[in-house]
């Protein structure tokens, strides 16, 4: 072996150690610190958007960056949920409440620095309905004089209740009085697109445009899109021709498609975020011994819960899709698996949303119960019943639970479910499709109502995925609007046809966890985590 060559070591150690004596030996700064500096906000954002057109995308992660580009009419408080004056500087409603008339701002301008229009608005809400769109969200504008007729091609496109006066003015006319159409401009199938920026890129009726790529999409949001990398960030930049530009302290915020909630969790704590999209479960409970400051737990007005097929035997069967409910333990997933962070789920909708009371009989666990169903739909002890699979999409959440799942249908029901695991985008194809069995959902709330829960199930919404169709429940929802018995009533009759018919099984109700960094000031909270990306700031 040969003698150590230590003698050019301990001089270069000791130099560098009178460097730190006279100069001083910083810490590198974190891609976050750096970012701060810069006034960047890096944000993670679960998946990778599917797309950024406004009216075409229905996941959270899409809603987010979509909120930063684009700016409808009116706009949510972040705080209170109130509507506040967006792209519409002020608005007046008639007193029947079937005429609205908007303002827009008289400084309203797009990211090339064009002028919003009203009649920019009336072609987006026009496109949002048109059918070739396929706007899944379409049905929230159905309240809109003959928009559900145009929607469904029985009217010309002239016949909608929608009329730009002027430049600055807009004119929608409703069949029906809507006590939530201010909060459905604050949604993306309300925002606004310029028609000629889709027409040069493609059919603006249609799919698949180039327009929704950087250098080419225009927005009216407070921010304009710098760049997207698939799998890698999408990166927005401040929007200088943006009316309300002076008070947006943020010069842009980078979203990052972060899956997988161990990883983000290390990327936070490596300080390569500001703020996460989640916490892992496993480390949730010591966030919350240690009253980690950064820890954000709130309660979020959404619902985690598996679809049937109905379309498919033996789930066209109510007996069988009740069984099946009836044997899955949520106390005991929200307990073990979940660390209680979220509530089990015996309804679909949510405690604590606007104008409901829950149904007589919520579901429940009962395996006794569920066994006779099995058997009265001509399977007693699981015998004969086909294979079937479970569809989620990859997430340190979606596994655990559907492997607990699929051990409760085995232990009580004697019956085996294949678990299927794909991409979120794979997922979000297959639901589309129809191409499952049972699937994992969730849905979150636009706006604190009833409605917005129920409407989803709805024989002719396009977000009804699950084939399920009941006359009765498509009346009391129609009947919430129009009848003159309280909203409520209705509401909680509709929820006890959807829990006896169990197209669905719901499992557990949001709570909001997530990490933020503390220089990371104005990120408001609210039931619907819903907030403008133009209040937060740094401190300094």
């Amino acid at each position: 072996m040969k003698p150590m060559r230590t003698g050019t070591i301990f001089p270069a150690v000791f130099l560098g150690a009178l460097l730190c004596l006279s100069v001083g030996c910083a810490p590198r700064e974190t891609p976050a610190e750096l970012a701060t500096k810069h006034g960047i906000l890096i944000v993670g954002n679960g998946a990778d958007p599917e797309d950024l057109d406004p009216h075409i995308i229905t996941g959270v992660s899409e809603t987010r960056i979509a909120q930063a580009l684009f700016e409808g009419l009116v706009m949510l408080d972040g705080k209170t949920l109130e509507p506040r004056p967006g792209a519409a500087a002020s608005w007046s409603i008639s007193d029947d409440g079937l005429a609205y008339r908007f303002a827009l701002q008289p400084e309203g301008r797009w990211s090339n620095g064009g002028p919003v229009r009203a009649q920019d608005f009336a072609f987006s809400l026009r496109r949002a309905l048109t059918p070739t769109l396929g706007a899944k969200y379409a049905a929230m504008l159905f309240s809109v004089k003959n928009a559900r007729a145009f929607y469904e091609g029985k009217l010309p496109a002239e016949s909608l209740g929608i009329r730009a006066v002027d430049d600055r003015t807009l004119e929608i006319a409703l069949e029906r009085p809507d006590p939530m159409f201010l909060a459905i401009l604050a949604h993306p199938i309300a925002f606004p697109v310029r028609a000629d920026i889709l027409e040069k890129h493609g059919d603006p009726f249609k799919r698949g445009g180039r327009w929704t790529r950087a250098g080419n999409l225009v927005g009216n949001g407070p921010f304009a899109l710098k760049r997207w990398s698939v799998n890698d960030a999408v990166e927005v930049a401040r929007n200088d021709f943006y009316w309300d530009s002076p008070h947006v302290e943020l010069m842009g915020v980078r979203f990052l498609p972060i899956a997988d909630q161990a990883a983000e969790e290390r990327a936070f704590r490596a300080g390569q975020l500001h703020v996460t999209d989640s916490v892992p479960l496993n480390k949730l409970e010591n966030y919350l011994s240690t009253n980690d400051h950064r820890l954000r737990l709130n309660p979020w007005l959404g619902s985690y819960y598996y679809i049937f097929n109905t379309l498919r035997p033996p789930l066209d069967d109510a007996k069988v899709r009740r069984a099946l409910s009836l044997a899955v333990d949520r106390e005991a997933i929200a307990r073990v698996i979940l660390k209680d962070a979220h509530t089990p789920a015996t309804t679909f909708i949510p405690s604590g949303t606007a104008d409901f009371s829950s149904p007589e009989s919520p579901a429940a666990f009962d395996p006794a119960k569920a066994r006779a169903l099995l058997a009265e739909a001509g399977y007693p002890d699981g015998n004969g019943f086909p294979s079937l699979s479970l569809l989620y999409n990859t997430s340190d959440m979606h596994r655990p639970i559907a492997e607990a799942v699929q051990a409760m249908w085995k232990r009580h029901l004697n019956v085996d479910i294949r678990l299927l695991n794909v991409s979120w985008g794979a997922y979000l194809s297959m639901r589309q499709e129809r191409d499952f069995d049972i699937a994992r959902a969730s849905w979150v709330a636009d706006f604190n109502d009833p409605s917005n829960f129920l409407e989803n199930f709805q024989g002719d919404n396009p977000l009804n995925r699950t084939g399920w169709k009941n006359d009765a429940f498509d009346a009391l929802l129609k009947n919430a609007t129009v009848s003159p018995k309280p909203r409520a009533d209705h509401f909680q009759r509709a929820e006890q046809i959807l829990l006896d018919e169990a197209p669905l099984i719901p499992i557990f109700h949001y709570n909001r966890a997530f990490l933020v960094r503390p220089e990371v000031t104005g990120w408001d909270t609210n039931i619907l985590d819903q907030r403008p990306l133009k209040n937060v700031r740094f401190s300094k």
